[in-house]
């Protein structure tokens, strides 16, 4: 379940996607005043044609989604294995998606497996397989971003330029040798760093704080997250994330750009002061807790 994550980025809530498939079956039609399953494609015409409440596009969009590439099979409409846990759109999120969508693919893989004779659909994420596959190709001196999760990186016609050059002359793939998983994005204690990038930052921090202090947490980052695991990589990077976030909410909306300055010239690798600097008074505590007005006060975060 963990390569779904990786490779989709998809998180894994804590209900499973079980359910009695009639009583689920009949709640979702009821839902959309249907009486019988409709195609796939009904849904992606109601996103297309729209404009929907903010819960009926969204389980539209969960409908195409599984339909036409998370869990596909050869049937174009509908599977009733996971229309229950569609009908209540708050609840989506709550799901472990990642375990259902790797089962579904294992179940398809080995019917194929069994049934080729029977038909040529191998149904599942194809994507998740493919992308999987080359990550551990050596493409030589051609390298990708680690970006973690894939889809930031496997895009567009990317898979079929890399899938060609694994090609061999008959047609057949395994031209090229593989590498260890320590060579690629998966290893352990992979860095998390182009997650918490200066460019991610903007994205939601916009010039609230300038580019110096945007690298300087992302260069933070990459050195204390260096040897942890995934998981901790991405609470690590909402727990940034929200502290940032409140350090701008406490400025009042004010559209001074927040600054950043080295701790007396003594930056190092290891140790980051970040200084984010007010026009206003406030109270702060020294060394030996005796309070202080100061114009400007810098709030240090060291060893975060």
């Amino acid at each position: 379940m963990q390569s779904i994550k990786e490779t989709l980025g998809i998180c894994s809530g804590h209900i499973p996607v079980a359910s009695d498939e009639e009583l689920g079956k009949a709640a979702f039609l009821s839902l959309f005043g249907l009486d019988d399953i409709p195609s796939i494609k009904f849904f992606g015409d109601k996103i297309m044609n729209g404009p929907l409440e903010d819960a009926v596009f969204l389980q539209c969009f969960v409908d195409v989604s599984l339909g036409c590439f998370l869990c596909p099979n050869s049937n174009t409409k509908l599977s009733t294995k996971y229309m229950g846990a569609l009908v209540n759109a708050d609840l989506i999120k709550d799901f472990d998606w990642p375990k259902f969508i790797h089962h579904w693919l294992i179940v398809y893989i080995k019917k194929y497996l069994t049934e080729k004779r029977l038909t040529t659909t191998l149904g599942g994420c194809i994507y998740h397989l493919a992308v999987r596959c080359l990550d551990f190709v050596y493409f030589g001196p051609i390298k990708l971003p680690s970006t973690i999760p894939r889809t930031k990186v496997w895009k567009e016609n990317l898979i079929k330029c890399f899938s060609d050059m694994f090609m061999d002359r008959d047609g057949n793939f395994g031209a090229l040798p593989l590498k260890d998983i320590e060579d690629t994005c998966y290893r352990q204690g992979e860095s998390y760093d182009v997650a918490i990038s200066k460019e991610l930052l903007s994205s939601f921090l916009g010039t609230l704080i300038n580019n110096k202090a945007k690298e300087c947490i992302a260069a933070s980052f990459k050195i204390h997250m260096k040897d942890q695991d995934r998981d901790v990589c991405l609470r690590a990077q909402c727990l940034v994330r929200s502290i940032v976030e409140a350090i701008v909410s406490a400025n009042d909306g004010s559209q001074d750009t927040l600054k950043i300055e080295s701790s007396e010239g003594k930056q190092n690798s290891n140790d980051y002061a970040i200084n984010f600097v007010t026009t206003e008074k406030i109270q702060t505590y020294d060394d030996n807790d005796e309070v202080e007005d100061e114009d400007q006060v810098s709030c240090n975060a060291r060893r975060w």
